[in-house]
């Protein structure tokens, strides 16, 4: 949480209460226009009356009573209908807001690449030209174009992926705000207010390579992921354009054959491993453009390990093995203490606080593994091969612990595994092979490997 930036919407907030507080004893306040242009629908931003063939602003409420919209709500798809058509209208009542709603779903199969980003350079080139702040607002969704096209949605992925750079780079030449809402089709409404309130505070929108500007429903996203081992002359694949999101309170499998790519994957994505190409995003930020030290600042406060061999220092007792972690991170020495026992007590181990290492099984060393990725509350928990050096019945009680904990607390799991009884307890399995991602499965009892 970012309290400076808090401070500044609440101050900002008041400020602008207080304004118009006083600018209402002399006149009426004018409502702000906002315009939308594009795929509204996919937003949640109207409701289409077939009545009236028009659209009904669903969310005008949400964004105050000096809100006047005016919907367009023609499809993202048809920007050249936009600009002949809808432009001039969306103009004229001069808005203080425009959002251009692009949904990379059916589009592809209608316009071609070139003519659509034509068609967007020139509509962002007129909305350039008026006083509004502008918006554009992207909602790739494979599962819409996969089912438009009756396919499967995992050959489509580097198309989209090369709609959404045309967009991102059409977008940039104008200097407006991309906000990619990459997220499910349902999940977007409430995002689209925050942008607005965010537009309405008079804060200039932050581009795409800052901290997001809407919430999500991802905490990790990699994005057309390239990874190249040098081993002599030899330049060995890792990641071949790997694309993916896990979104909160998901418990994912990651598996396949040894040398697939799976821990390559995870430590991509938690940063423990720089990649040639594409992005990977916790919470909306882009890793990339984070130095060494940033990353590992991101690693400590919001991310948790969980290892095959434990890696618990041997001259530690339990509570100290998950205290030193907090403490290294600049917690206080009261909060790491106060956290550490919150996380044994949660994986049953307030009677071991006192034992090393080797005084605790398996088990139990993998439990205070666990209890020290909780401590410090992440959003989301990497295992490379957590049950791999365990019995049967402590890798049960293990699974057991990480369902408890993704079903009580909401707790995102992302698990590298080759045993098929852990990927069962996933809620969705994603398979690899040859350092790309071959199919992705529901899980809850669906075998792994």
């Amino acid at each position: 949480m970012h309290w400076g930036r808090v401070l500044a919407i609440v101050l900002g907030t008041g400020l602008a209460l207080v304004a118009t507080a006083c600018s209402a004893r002399a006149q009426a306040v004018r409502p702000l226009t906002y315009v939308a242009i594009g795929a509204s629908d996919a937003v949640g931003v109207g409701a289409h009356d077939p009545e009236t063939e028009g659209w009904v602003p669903r969310f005008g409420t949400r964004l105050g009573s000096n809100v006047r919209v005016v919907n367009l709500g023609i499809s993202g798809s048809m920007l050249a209908q936009a600009l002949d058509e809808q432009l001039g209208p969306a103009l004229d009542a001069q808005p203080d807001v425009v959002t251009v709603w692009l949904a990379v779903n059916d589009l592809n199969s209608r316009v071609p690449l070139e003519r659509y980003a034509a068609d967007l350079d020139a509509l962002l080139g007129q909305l350039e030209t008026s006083h509004a702040r502008v918006l554009v607002g992207n909602v790739p969704d494979l599962g819409r174009l996969a089912a438009y096209r009756g396919i499967d949605p995992l050959p489509l992925q580097a198309e989209v992926a090369r709609w959404n750079q045309v967009i991102a780079d059409t977008t940039a030449r104008h200097g407006d705000a991309l906000v990619d809402l990459y997220a499910r089709w349902q999940q977007v409404a409430l995002p689209t207010c925050s942008a607005m309130r965010c537009v309405m505070l008079g804060r200039k929108p932050k581009p795409a390579t800052d901290a997001p500007l809407l919430p999500s429903t991802a905490v990790i996203e990699a994005r057309d992921l390239h990874k190249t081992y040098v081993m002599g002359r030899m330049r060995v694949p890792a990641l071949r354009g790997v694309n993916l999101q896990i979104d909160r309170g998901e418990i994912v499998a990651i598996v396949g054959p040894s040398g697939c790519g799976k821990t390559t994957l995870l430590h991509c994505l938690s940063g423990l491993e720089d990649f040639e190409s594409g992005d990977v995003l916790l919470e909306g930020q882009r890793l990339a453009q984070l130095s060494d030290g940033q990353k590992a600042d991101q690693r400590a406060r919001r991310m948790g390990f969980v290892f095959q061999s434990y890696n618990l220092l041997p001259v530690l007792n339990t509570l100290e093995n998950v205290e030193l972690p907090l403490l290294l991170a600049g917690r206080s020495a009261g909060e790491a203490r106060r956290r550490a026992l919150r996380a044994l007590e949660v994986v049953g181990l307030e009677n071991r606080l006192r034992h090393r290492p080797s005084e605790l099984s398996g088990g139990q060393q993998q439990r205070v593994a666990i209890a020290r990725a909780l401590a410090p509350e992440p959003a989301v928990i990497f295992a490379d091969e957590p049950t791999g050096n365990l019995d049967s019945d402590s890798a049960t009680e293990l699974m057991q612990l990480i369902d408890r904990l993704n079903r009580e607390n909401g707790q995102t799991f992302v698990l590298v595994t080759h045993a098929r009884e852990v990927a069962a307890h996933a809620g969705r399995i994603i398979r690899m092979r040859d350092g790309e991602i071959v199919a992705l499965e529901d899980g809850r009892g669906v075998e792994g490997p």
